[in-house]
Parts: structure tokens; C-alpha cells; sequence
């Protein structure tokens, strides 16, 4: 049922980090402002330890562009993960 759904909302995602997927879904903003707060949540309770996060993909590419210094995240799609991949970011 998501054949080319995913695609078409990377395609707005590349020209404009607030598109809303559907019209009414987050955008690309939304969730790094929401993954932004959640981060500094978690170094501030959780100093010194080691953190999984278990998403979806678009999620923890968002996520990855935004702990990435310098990343447009219209850009987040040079951050691909695949179903059940782990990755160390630092």
C-alpha cells in the first residue's frame, strides 16, 4: 500500500524541510525540533552512558543529519537506514 509513497515525500523533503507529508504529517523540521529536545533530554539525564534509539528510518536519518554538524536537513536521505540496522553515532 506505501509503493512510491515514500519516495514522492523524500522528493518534497529535498526542496523544503516543512512540507508535511500528506498535508497534515510532521515535516522534516518538525521532527528535528522534536528530536533536538529529545536528545538534550537524554545527554542531560543520561550523562556518560551509552543511548539506543529505536525508530523508523526517515526518523533516525532526520536524526542523523541533525547530529551531523553542518547538514541541510533537506539532505537527511544521505542517511539511509535499513530495516533493523544498527549504527553508532557520536
Amino acid at each position: 500500500p506505501y509503493k512510491g509513497r515514500y519516495e514522492a515525500v523524500w522528493a518534497q523533503d529535498i526542496h523544503s524541510e516543512h512540507c508535511q507529508a500528506g498535508g497534515d504529517g510532521e515535516s522534516v523540521a518538525q521532527v528535528a525540533a522534536r528530536l533536538r529536545r529529545l536528545v538534550h533530554v537524554l545527554e542531560a539525564s543520561h550523562a556518560g552512558s551509552h543511548i539506543v534509539l529505536v525508530a523508523h528510518g526517515d526518523t533516525l536519518s532526520i536524526c542523523q543529519a541533525v547530529l551531523t554538524p553542518g547538514t541541510d536537513l533537506r539532505q537527511h536521505r544521505r542517511f539511509p537506514f535499513e530495516t533493523a540496522e544498527l549504527k553508532r553515532v557520536v
